[in-house]
């Protein structure tokens, strides 16, 4: 994706994330950005130059409440998509796309047409107890790579070429997948993400490797706003503890070999 193209995507993602806050806003559901939207918000007031999507999270709570009311609530022209709307979809988040455009990740199950979207993630209460904390993401971990083998993902493809480490780690899990059902996944899913109610330290957001470290929830007790691009978005108020936990020395550009479109996009219509 050249740039011309790829800063036009960014816009329809920030049309999109204005629309979850103007939802969000109405209906008193509390969010913030989080990952390399947050970086960016921190670094470049606004998108990281060559980053090529955009995510916002929500506490588990707000979250529910969220995915909940926003098939009414959103505009006509956006559209939810998460593992309750979509029998094809491997993730515990949300998606909100908008109709009309297209953006095809060359991972993903089938070359239909997924249009531009944002991400919506969930932050989960997660055990206090350091010992369980890296058992259950490991065991989320799993579930996630059957949930991709399950819904045809390709998780092995970089660049359009075949990392054979990866797809040969990943022939387990499609054996697997060939046993148990879409809906029995997501529900031992969803019992992990409610299994911790009552903790007050650590939260847990997406599934990415098994390199894991809790976040804090006290990071998170309240948000700030802060300029993204032209409009001002909440984020959470301990955000230098979680930047510097995802990213080290997140002011730091990194070598320019490393600034890429990460999600390998194959196909955009805008």
């Amino acid at each position: 994706m050249d740039n011309q193209t790829l800063r036009k995507v960014q816009l329809v993602q920030l049309e999109i994330a204005k629309e979850i806050k103007r939802v969000c806003e109405e209906n008193n559901i509390k969010y913030f950005l989080t990952a390399g939207t947050l970086l960016g918000a921190i670094r470049h007031k606004g998108f990281i130059p060559w980053d090529d999507d955009l995510d916002i999270a929500m506490l588990k709570d707000d979250y529910d409440r969220f995915i909940e009311i926003a098939p009414e609530k959103l505009k006509e022209q956006y559209e939810i998509q998460n593992w309750y709307t979509d029998s094809k979809c491997p993730f515990e988040f949300s998606k909100i796309r908008k109709k009309g455009t297209v953006y095809i990740e060359g991972k993903s199950n089938e070359k239909r047409d997924n249009g531009i979207y944002i991400d919506v993630i969930v932050y989960i209460n997660f055990s206090d107890d350091k010992d369980e904390l890296v058992k259950v993401h490991n065991r989320m971990l799993d579930l996630h790579r059957v949930l991709l083998m399950k819904c045809g993902f390709k998780p092995w493809y970089d660049d359009g070429k075949t990392n054979w480490k990866k797809r040969i780690g990943y022939v387990l899990y499609q054996i697997k997948a060939l046993f148990v059902s879409h809906e029995k996944l997501v529900k031992e899913f969803e019992a992990i993400q409610n299994k911790y109610p009552n903790s007050t330290k650590n939260l847990h957001g997406m599934i990415e490797s098994r390199s894991f470290s809790p976040i804090k929830r006290e990071w998170y007790d309240t948000v700030q706003m802060v300029k993204f691009e032209d409009v001002l978005f909440p984020i959470p108020v301990g955000y230098e503890g979680y930047l510097e936990l995802c990213y080290g020395d997140y002011m730091q550009l990194p070598p320019e070999d490393e600034r890429e479109n990460r999600h390998q996009i194959v196909d955009v219509k805008l």
